[in-house]
């Protein structure tokens, strides 16, 4: 749906989020995403992240996530599973408000994309069992700057 919604416009996801109103993409530091990792950690508040590359993408479940850096390279790490991010590739960060997948209304999350506007990663709460985004953490996604 979303795919053939950009071609008919005759636009990519990165330039649609650069045209939507703040209430809906905002541009935000690329710090956002330690901010965010840090912030939820400390709140009890598990996270959702999708790691996308060219052969397609992994999405953990809500988990607690930890992050390092260690030789210019960060590493991420949840109870099940772990990933190795080379964030001079991060360029534009997007905190935005997607519509869930299951109808339950709207939550909200962390893009983060390369230079050439390519999604590479998102990171955002639960949207799970018909209920609505845990207010804590809309709270903390609105708070990233």
């Amino acid at each position: 749906y979303i795919p053939a919604l950009l071609n008919q416009h005759n636009t990519t996801y990165f330039g649609a989020l650069c045209s939507f109103s703040k209430k809906v993409a905002r541009s935000v530091s690329l710090d956002s995403f330690t901010d965010l990792i840090t912030q939820a950690k400390k709140l009890n508040l598990p996270l959702s992240i999708t790691l996308l590359n060219n052969t397609g993408k992994q999405t953990s479940q809500p988990v607690f996530i930890t992050s390092t850096l260690q030789e210019n390279c960060m590493h991420l790490s949840w109870k099940e599973g772990q990933a190795v991010l080379d964030p001079s590739q991060f360029e534009f960060a997007f905190v935005n408000r997607l519509p869930c997948d299951d109808g339950c209304g709207w939550i909200s999350s962390l893009e983060i994309f390369g230079a050439e506007g390519e999604l590479l990663l998102q990171v955002q709460g639960a949207c799970e069992d018909q209920q609505a985004e845990n207010l804590r953490l809309r709270e903390l996604f609105s708070s990233l700057s």
